[in-house]
């Protein structure tokens, strides 16, 4: 899944997210949600063709669960969430020197070797390259 996600996310559909994402080595996904759900809230979520975590209209956490069926909201506050994990963005320049997403480091994982998970400091370092 990981190729993927760093596929979409170096794709031009997403180059203003990718362009929010490097402002700051803060920024990550989510990438492990537990929870405890019911059998019915497992049987929606196994049949989803996506699941989001948002915030909604009043600024507070929610999983939206897109299905065919439609779409089903469920509040963060109202889970019985008990970990979640973020995965840190880590970067690299692609042979344009563009910066662009190279790989997704785990929760207490470093980024590989020639990646960093502060995108300012491969700008940092091509300006002083330029001296």
């Amino acid at each position: 899944d990981r190729p993927e996600v760093v596929a979409l996310l170096n794709s031009e559909a997403n180059r203003d997210l990718r362009r929010y994402l490097e402002t700051s080595p803060t920024h990550g996904l989510v990438s492990v949600v537990d929870a405890a759900l019911t059998e019915t809230d497992i049987a929606t979520m196994s049949s989803a063709e996506g699941i989001f975590l948002e915030r909604n209209d009043y600024g507070n956490l929610q999983l939206r669960v897109v299905s065919t069926q439609g779409e089903v909201y469920y509040p963060a506050k109202d889970l019985p969430l008990f970990h979640v994990e973020v995965a840190s963005l880590c970067w690299a320049e692609n042979a344009f020197g563009r910066l662009e997403v190279a790989n997704l480091a785990p929760e207490g994982y470093r980024c590989p070797k020639g990646t960093h998970k502060d995108a300012d400091k491969l700008k940092r370092n091509d300006d002083l390259e330029k001296y």
